[in-house]
């Protein structure tokens, strides 16, 4: 998989406008919302949580939930996105991340 980094770009502003001005959401959590590497998913998710500040505290937090939204190799390295939102708040997010979704295309 291969991001469009231009569809991808503009999903993420409309991302960070949702989650802006609520205390409960910070958003992507790294430069670009990627984080990159070389583990399977489950392992990923628990070293993320484990090593970035943002997750560490959206965990700590029980009306906060982390999702790994999207998952794409380039390369033979794995990008992660992942963001934090309220948990209350799925309902309402999932149109956002099904679309950040499509905006994957799969190359041959």
């Amino acid at each position: 998989f291969r991001r469009q980094p231009q569809a991808f770009e503009s999903l993420q502003a409309e991302f960070a406008r949702y989650v802006e001005g609520g205390p409960e959401a910070s958003g992507f959590v790294s430069e670009d919302g990627i984080h990159e590497t070389t583990l399977d998913g489950r392992q990923a998710f628990e070293v993320l949580t484990q090593t970035d500040p943002e997750l560490i505290a959206a965990e700590d937090r029980p009306d906060t939930t982390l999702y790994i939204i999207a998952v794409y190799a380039d390369n033979g390295v794995t990008y992660y996105v992942t963001a934090t939102a309220p948990t209350e708040d799925w309902e309402e997010m999932w149109p956002i991340f099904q679309v950040m979704i499509a905006s994957f295309e799969v190359l041959e």
